[in-house]
């Protein structure tokens, strides 16, 4: 089972993107614990584009889609923001004080 969901604003359409995943995700038959880590994974991904990929003002519009079945999920999501290179950033200082990590 495939599944496209349209976020017109993912600042504000969050939730209910989620709990149609959540629903499908149930639906399929995956277990409650992989359910729940599943919506947390999308949970933060929305969340950061949401919060990093848009400029204050903006609509932040994300595509999101899903396909389920008896082994696996795949989630993809697509935006127009700004993108980011996790790899391109430097590594974390593990020795300074947690409140600047």
């Amino acid at each position: 089972m495939s599944e496209r969901i349209l976020i017109a604003d993912a600042r504000r359409e969050t939730a209910g993107a989620l709990d149609r995943f959540e629903a499908r995700c149930r639906g399929a038959g995956f277990r409650d614990q992989d359910v729940l880590e599943l919506r947390l994974v999308a949970e933060e991904v929305l969340t950061n584009i949401a919060k990093y990929a848009f400029e204050a003002g903006a609509t932040p519009a994300v595509e999101f889609r899903f396909a389920l079945d008896d082994v696996a999920a795949v989630l993809e999501f697509r935006d127009q923001g700004k993108a980011f290179d996790p790899l391109a950033q430097p590594p974390p200082d593990l020795e300074a004080p947690l409140e600047r990590r």
